[in-house]
Formats: C-alpha cells, structure tokens, sequence
C-alpha cells in the first residue's frame, strides 16, 4: 500500500473520530442540578433562558444512592422568583438517560424569565420526586452534532480525494497519473 493510501486510512478514521467526539460531547452536554422535591424544594436558577425538567428513578445525593417515584409532568409546579407560577411545557422530544450517578427521564421543559430561586413542587403518592434540573441541551448538542459531523464530512471527503489519487498512482494502475 502507498503513503497515500495509508493518509486517505487515517483521514476516514479521524473523520470517524470526530464524529463519536461530538456524539460523547453531546451525552454530556447536560448535567443537571439533583435535587429532592419533599414535597419542594428551591432551585437557583444562573441565568435567564431555558430550563429543563427530569424526573429521576435513581440519584446521588450527599453521597447516597436514592430510589425515586416516576414523575409526570401534571404533578409538578414550578413558582418564579416573584412567586407567579412559571408554565411547564411539554418536551418535543422523549429521552430516558441512565448514568453511574442518575437515571430518569426528560419530562419537561420552562422558560426563567430572570436568575434567581425558583420554587418547585411535586404531588406524589410519596411525597417527594428526585429531579434534575439544567438548561435545555440541545442547542449545545445540535451544535456539538454540527461542529463533529462538518468536520467528519470535510475529512471524509478529503480521504476520498486522497484514496482516488493513491489508486490512480500506484505501480500498474491503468491510467496511471505521472
């Protein structure tokens, strides 16, 4: 095999590289906030925008393993810094995410109109939810996909350019380029 072809080898497997990077990056574009709803809790929120609801089955807190109860959206109240209540929207999406520290799902989804502590509460034959709460993830994952999946498009087609000029150049190819 030539030099070429070995490139045009190593192009593909960058290009394959890259788009399992951007894939890692956008599991891990979300780490929410864990917190035990019993029956509220509060929540800081950073910044403005929006924020994303789980209900977790399984949670480390204080460095404790915790069971929770699924969670539905309907049994959830979310109250803003002002103490208006905040709507909770369903996700246009269904995502389930298991971790060595959580597992649960996504279930929905609220704009905070400015920073500070927001107030939620939850109605369960337990009394209490595990949830996790972050910014919405997938601006970031959509734009980790891009960056990952334009970079492995330019590298694949790269090595196609170089895999065609190393078949077309080596000894006793027809056609042969000099």
């Amino acid at each position: 095999m030539t030099r070429l072809a070995w490139v045009a080898i190593g192009l593909a497997l960058a290009a394959m590289i890259s788009l399992l990077m951007g894939a890692i990056g956008s599991m891990r574009a979300w780490s929410p906030a864990v917190v035990r709803a019993a029956p509220q809790n509060v929540v800081m929120v950073e910044q403005p925008g929006d924020w994303v609801v789980a209900s977790l089955r399984r949670a480390t807190i204080a460095n404790q393993q915790e069971i929770g109860p699924d969670l539905d959206r309907a049994a959830m109240q979310v109250r803003g810094p002002d103490g208006s209540v905040v709507t909770l929207e369903p996700l246009d999406f269904t995502s389930s995410f298991e971790r060595p520290d959580s597992a649960g799902r996504l279930i929905a989804r609220f704009r905070a109109s400015t920073a500070g502590p927001y107030e939620i509460t939850v109605a369960t034959p337990e009394g209490f939810a595990l949830l996790g709460i972050g910014r919405d993830p997938v601006p970031m994952m959509t734009l980790m996909m891009a960056i990952s999946g334009g970079m492995a498009i330019v590298l694949l087609g790269a090595a196609a350019g170089v895999g065609w000029v190393a078949f077309r150049t080596r000894p006793g190819a027809m056609g042969r380029v000099h």
